[in-house]
């Protein structure tokens, strides 16, 4: 049976990459973003072209993101002018660069949430991941951000320093803060690759750390997006729900489409429409209503009555090819013999 999934007419929420540059080099990084990255922003003037044509075609939501959005010079310019056009933003940051100033220019402006980086509930485990001097200076911005009463949440990356215990840490930390709490696998890709014989849990671990959180967050009422780890069916909104723009201009199924050939029209020459209906969207939506699943369909129906939808981004980003499984899939390490998924 094939599956049916509905999809938008034009996109509800829109990411926007201000940059690639970043003042961190984190060991997962699914763009290899760093300070050593040229420092290419997307401009004001194509910043108001963009959101001209967003908001004249009724998309909803704007998400800021990179990089590290902060490091735009007009960045205060930026969510001033989402703000005057009433759309509701969000902000996903490493949260270093937040101080006094940034947080007031950050709460006159309404975002419907800030979303911070932060892989650890201390020191060690965090700049694990994301280096020296950097736990300190994200705690501060949580309670700077919380003193500007601005909706918190928290993404964490289960890494490989990451177990119950620090899942539990997290969750304390969430509600000191009363912020959502989202866990999220490593991503393959990037400097993950790299790295990944360091950083990584195996698929097995990932899900029994997963279904902890969901079971600890439920007990203590703490808000959370539903973690995907590969193998949950039609849970995707690449190219029916999202879609991402890059610092260029470039449009995007969805974020971790950003840099590879799936690239639509520029939104600064085509039209919302236009890009929301070129080749690469309409590829990606074939791929997540139409198609059964990847080379691994007839193993996971004996696993799953429901099979599963593998994420087309990522089986392209790791292998070059949008048909084989989601690299993060239990059933394809198995298969392979290997459980580490190790490239």
């Amino acid at each position: 049976m094939a599956f049916k999934v509905r999809y938008l007419n034009k996109p509800f929420s829109v990411s926007i990459f201000l940059t690639k540059c970043c003042n961190l080099s984190c060991k997962h990084c699914v763009y290899g973003c760093s300070s050593d990255r040229p420092k290419i922003f997307l401009s004001l003037e194509d910043f108001k072209t963009i959101l001209d044509k967003l908001a004249n075609d009724g998309v909803m939501q704007i998400v800021l993101t990179g990089g590290e959005p902060l490091l735009h010079p007009n960045f205060a310019n930026i969510v001033k002018l989402i703000h005057d056009y009433g759309l509701s933003w969000r902000l996903i940051t490493n949260g270093t660069l937040i101080n006094e100033d940034v947080a007031r220019v950050i709460a006159r402006n309404e975002p419907s949430s800030v979303i911070i980086s932060i892989d650890g509930p201390d020191k060690a485990t965090h700049e694990f991941i994301r280096g020296a001097n950097t736990f300190e200076r994200v705690i501060n911005a949580l309670q700077i951000l919380k003193k500007h009463n601005v909706k918190l949440s928290i993404n964490t990356v289960l890494h490989r320093m990451i177990d119950e215990t620090k899942i539990s840490a997290m969750i304390e930390l969430a509600i000191k803060y009363n912020a959502s709490l989202n866990v999220i696998p490593l991503y393959p890709s990037g400097n993950a690759i790299k790295n990944w014989s360091k950083i990584s849990h195996t698929p097995l671990t990932v899900r029994k750390l997963v279904q902890f959180y969901i079971e600890e967050s439920k007990r203590y009422g703490v808000k959370r997006e539903e973690p995907s780890i590969g193998l949950e069916p039609d849970t995707c909104g690449a190219a029916r729900m999202f879609m991402s723009i890059d610092e260029y201009g470039y449009t995007y199924p969805c974020d971790l489409f950003v840099e590879t050939d799936f690239r639509g029209p520029s939104l600064l020459e085509a039209d919302v429409d236009q890009c929301w209906n070129s080749i690469p969207f309409k590829l990606v939506r074939k791929i997540l209503i139409d198609i059964r699943g990847c080379v691994l369909h007839n193993l996971c129906q004996k696993y799953s009555s429901e099979g599963c939808k593998p994420c087309p981004a990522l089986a392209y980003r790791f292998f070059k090819n949008i048909f084989m499984p989601d690299p993060r899939c239990l059933l394809y390490s198995i298969e392979m013999g290997d459980t580490s998924l190790g490239p």
